[in-house]
Order: structure tokens, then sequence, then C-alpha cells
């Protein structure tokens, strides 16, 4: 699976959860149980991930565009995020790959939990906007 299908895939996942989350508010447990799967230890973490790592590209971006003391405070910040990286993995005994990848989860977690937030509060297109062309299939004549 490419990185573009992986995505795609958790928006469409993230979005229909969204939407069924709407469909069924008022039944409360099935609410929580939508809703405490988006409210969790790992997606905190990974929204703070987002934040420290989006706060650097954007004083890394000033930097470059100011010059001068910013560029500083900003490369310092983003040699010490890569020394922390490598203590991490290295005592983790990753490599540079892994312990790359598993920063991925700072663009997941934030990405899921706004498509989450989208299919929850987007009304759904009313029937009539639906394709009226298609041909249903009872599934025992598609399979052999």
């Amino acid at each position: 699976m490419t990185w573009i299908e992986y995505f795609r895939s958790v928006a469409v996942w993230s979005l229909g959860e969204g939407q069924a989350c709407r469909a069924r508010w008022g039944q409360k447990g099935l609410r929580r149980s939508f809703l405490a799967r988006y409210a969790t230890l790992r997606y905190l973490i990974q929204d703070f991930q987002f934040i420290v790592l989006s706060s650097l590209a954007l004083g890394l971006t000033a930097g470059v565009l100011l010059q001068g003391a910013v560029l500083l405070v900003a490369a310092g910040g983003a040699a010490a995020i890569t020394a922390s990286v490598a203590a991490w993995a290295h005592r983790r005994r990753r490599s540079w790959r892994e312990a790359l990848f598993d920063l991925h989860g700072a663009f997941y977690g934030p990405y899921r939990q706004f498509l989450f937030a989208m299919g929850l509060l987007r009304s759904s297109p009313p029937p009539e906007s639906y394709p009226q062309d298609v041909e249903i299939q009872d599934a025992r004549t598609v399979l052999p």
C-alpha cells in the first residue's frame, strides 16, 4: 500500500466513523464508544508531536525569511529534536527509518481526528443526489 492509498483509507474510515457517530448521536453508548476512540492518550501524544513539528517548521520558515536570531533558535530546535529522535531510536534499537516511521503518527492522529470531526459535523447529501443509474446485484449471483 502506498502512502497515498494509506492516508486515503484513513480518510474514508474516519469520515465514515464521524458520519456514523452523527447518525447515532441519540444513542449514548454508541456515541461514547465513537468519541472515546478519538480521545485517547495516543492521540494526545500525536497531537503534541504535530504541534511541536509544525512549530518547528514555522520557526524554520520564519528563520529563513527573517534570518538572524530567529534562524539560530529554529535551527537549534531542529538540532535538539533530531538529537532526541536519534537518542530515542538508539535506546529502542531502531533504525533511522523505523524512528522516522514512528513519527508518522504526528500527522496520522490529527488527520484522523480532523476527518472524524468533518464527518460528525458535515451533513449527509440528500438521497436525490445519489447516482440513479446503478445496477444492484445480489451477492449470491456474483460470487461463484
